[in-house]
């Protein structure tokens, strides 16, 4: 996340790259756990800031996201102000090609919970690439479906209405786990649809993997939790909770 999610990691938050001089810095937290603001804009001054690394806080094996190529980094700075959604940091991606992506490396198998709080900005395309978890094209991902309908698929087509709204802030969060599958979308209550429960193979933001960039989202991101497991429904609510509460999503 764009903030302190787990109370024991002692990393940084994100590796920033300035437009000025492209000098490159990482940005921690607050004493409060948020993203140090204060530093990023010490270091971008009145320049735009782009997302090299964001790093992963699980203190496992490291999957930190990564984008090295300037061109296709996320903005997170504009003319040396913060870019926001719902009053919190985000990160924005252009629709043309942006992205960051990690490969896993052997096939994570099912089953996963995911928390992704993402936006689309401006005009909603059909059939654009929000999260893959997959190198092949409809097997581990979300994409926008139809007007305000999004499209999960980690083995079984389901569809979420009013979940793509443009420029308006959602959290959907999810079970993975075949017929034993949780879904949620912020604040409406949990339903229980059948998933699929195929691999991951990789983590991108930004695009369907194992397509061109015209699958590429305009989108901004603010976090993504993803645990190699299925949580309690405990577990579950109080993850769901805590980002709907932080994200001001109701």
């Amino acid at each position: 996340g764009l903030r302190k999610v787990r109370e024991g990691y002692t990393g940084n938050c994100i590796e920033v790259r300035e437009s000025d001089g492209n000098a490159v810095a990482n940005i921690g937290f607050d004493t409060h756990g948020n993203l140090d603001e204060t530093a990023l804009l010490a270091h971008c001054g009145n320049n735009d800031g782009f997302v090299k690394t964001w790093y992963d806080q699980s203190g496992g094996t490291s999957f930190d996201l990564a984008q090295s190529g300037t061109g296709k980094q996320p903005k997170i700075v504009e003319s040396g102000a913060v870019l926001r959604a719902n009053g919190r940091p985000t990160m924005k991606f252009d629709g043309t090609n942006d992205l960051v992506k990690r490969s896993i490396g052997t096939d994570d198998s099912s089953p996963h919970s995911i928390f992704f709080v993402y936006r689309l900005d401006g005009t909603v395309s059909t059939g654009v690439g929000l999260l893959s978890l997959h190198e092949t094209a409809d097997t581990a991902m979300i994409r926008t479906n139809s007007s305000k309908v999004i499209e999960l698929n980690f083995g079984n087509v389901v569809t979420v209405d009013n979940a793509n709204t443009e420029n308006t802030l959602f959290q959907l969060s999810m079970v993975v786990n075949g017929a034993s599958s949780k879904l949620a979308l912020n604040g409406r209550n949990a339903t229980d649809p059948n998933l699929g429960s195929n691999d991951l193979e990789l983590i991108v933001i930004g695009r369907e993997e194992g397509t061109t960039d015209s699958n590429n989202s305009r989108m901004s991101c603010s976090e993504l939790i993803i645990f190699s497991r299925a949580v309690t429904d405990k577990e579950f609510q109080k993850v769901h909770n805590n980002v709907n509460g932080y994200y001001n999503l109701g």
